[in-house]
């Protein structure tokens, strides 16, 4: 059983790069919840304890307008960005250029749920 402090939303369109990308992080002791439309992500950002939020850019989803209304629904709430263009990517917390190695996206939940901890600490 994986806690709810190792566990992360993902939000993306399913795929087979995704399937396989949330396989390997629950092999790596990574708890996922996976949801598709950004209502879907707004309620459970809302409404569960979890931390951090990678968002997979597919094109139709506006990142920055995203990751501000989770950071309303939540202001603790670290929010990953797989994204085409890293460099236009406000609110979020950690940018990341597509394609991702499993390893790269695996460091950066480590380090964001790291720092998710520390600040639930400070609270």
């Amino acid at each position: 059983m994986v806690e709810i402090t190792n566990s992360i939303l993902y939000v993306g369109t399913p795929g087979v790069d995704n399937n396989c990308r949330e396989h390997a992080l629950v092999a790596s002791g990574i708890g996922v919840a996976s949801v598709e439309s950004p209502e879907s992500a707004l309620s459970y950002v809302k409404n569960s304890g979890v931390s951090v939020v990678v968002l997979e850019d597919t094109g139709n989803m506006d990142v920055p307008l995203l990751a501000s209304c989770l950071k309303v629904a939540n202001p603790f709430v670290r929010v990953i960005a797989l994204t085409n263009d890293p460099t236009s990517a406000p609110y979020v917390d950690t940018p990341i250029a597509k394609p991702v190695s499993i390893d790269i996206l695996l460091k950066a939940i480590r380090y964001n749920l790291a720092l998710s901890g520390i600040a639930a600490h400070r609270v």
